[in-house]
């Protein structure tokens, strides 16, 4: 089969799309280094290469190039999936991961069997021998991988647009409408490909296109603006608290709108951290990060004698503990000269602390580093994380690092 030169041209055209969401990604992750947009721009990057290798192997009939292009296409599934499972469960899972690798190894090592043709792809059952042209099983694959694409596309954003709180509710339906058309897209490339419906002038060929570019090049704007919609379903952040070593709340900043006892927290915070601090460095082993209670989390920063900054969370992720770290360092910076005295010694503000930590100024700080995580102000925190958080118990347990 050779395409049209019009085919040719919709499929460039496709590739200058996916480029260009692959690059919105690459832009932002060499800003924010999530791991998420890393695995967002690589994986858009993976299909922008295969959309490219396949469309000049029906253009060349190259032998070479279709295996090029169903490696990269095993590869960009892989990919894909590694980003949809770290976007739902902040991490890759083992026994996915391992299936995943399975099914690309399969493919790689049937498709450059040194016996496949442009004309024939040989199949073994038994004492069967079918051979059948292995343009058709490119397009049963192909065909294959873009439904595939399109479900899981579908199901992460609609999972992530029953989530969303009010302001990203637009946005993440913009999202969810952009996985629908892509299934719709793969659905019109089937039967396309395996004549279920005739398409003598081309014109359905040229259609199938318009729902695929706008799902492509809106997810990347939208993506783009709205950033934390890549973290809305692994965690929920509600609070960030910045207490003095003697437990005064200096500040805090609210992800969820609850009537939670802020000062009892921050002497909690401030109790924890003195307490796990000298113990820590007494035997050596770091100082402590992460409190775990029975219905949520504490991630604490007390490098610093003058404050100790921790957030709470519905659970734990490094990309939050790298958040945090990187939030205190600046916050200590900014503040020294209040925070210690001249000759380098601690000191507990004396003034009011919304007269020092200004609302604006921390807010700008607080947007640099935690940017990614989504503004839940007018949602409520469930029931039985509230009566965990304002009657703490004992802590389930301490990592040290």
């Amino acid at each position: 089969m050779i395409l049209r030169e019009e085919d040719i041209y919709l499929g460039l055209i496709g590739v200058v799309a996916i480029f260009f969401t692959s690059a919105v990604g690459f832009s932002m992750f060499s800003k924010k280094k999530s791991k998420v947009l890393l695995y967002f721009a690589v994986s858009w990057l993976c299909n922008g290469v295969y959309l490219l290798l396949e469309t000049l192997a029906f253009f060349t009939l190259d032998m070479m190039v279709w295996k090029l292009a169903i490696s990269v296409m095993s590869f960009s599934f892989l990919l894909w999936m590694v980003f949809i499972d770290y976007t739902i469960n902040d991490g890759i899972g083992f026994k996915k991961f391992a299936i995943g690798a399975v099914y690309v190894s399969v493919i790689l090592i049937w498709t450059w069997r040194p016996e496949n043709t442009i004309t024939t792809s040989p199949i073994s059952l038994t004492s069967w021998l079918i051979t059948i042209p292995f343009e058709t099983i490119f397009f049963a694959m192909n065909d294959s991988f873009a439904l595939l694409f399109g479900i899981s596309f579908s199901y992460w954003a609609i999972k992530t647009w029953k989530e969303s709180p009010a302001d990203y509710r637009k946005p993440s339906g913009i999202i969810s409408a952009s996985g629908v058309f892509l299934v719709i897209t793969a659905i019109l490339v089937i039967m396309n490909d395996f004549k279920i419906i005739e398409d003598e002038e081309g014109i359905i060929s040229g259609l199938m296109y318009v729902p695929f570019l706008l799902s492509v090049v809106s997810s990347a704007v939208i993506i783009k603006k709205y950033p934390a919609l890549l973290h809305l379903l692994p965690y929920r952040v509600y609070r960030l608290i910045i207490s003095s070593k003697n437990g005064a709340n200096y500040y805090e900043y609210k992800w969820s709108e609850d009537k939670i006892d802020t000062v009892m927290l921050a002497g909690l915070l401030s109790a924890i951290g003195t307490m796990t601090k000298g113990t820590m460095e007494k035997i050596k082993t770091g100082h402590i990060k992460e409190v775990v209670l029975d219905k949520a989390n504490f991630i604490m920063v007390n490098d610093y004698s003058p404050v100790t900054i921790g957030i709470i969370t519905s659970k734990t992720s490094k990309d939050l503990k790298d958040s945090i770290e990187k939030f205190a360092n600046d916050f200590v910076k900014k503040y020294y000269n209040l925070l210690y005295t001249k000759d380098g010694f601690p000191v507990d503000i004396r003034q009011e602390p919304s007269t020092v930590f200004l609302d604006a100024d921390m807010k700008a700080l607080v947007q640099e580093y935690f940017s990614n995580v989504p503004n839940f102000v007018m949602a409520k925190i469930a029931p039985e994380l509230m009566e965990n958080l304002e009657q703490p118990s004992k802590p389930a347990g301490g990592n040290a690092s």
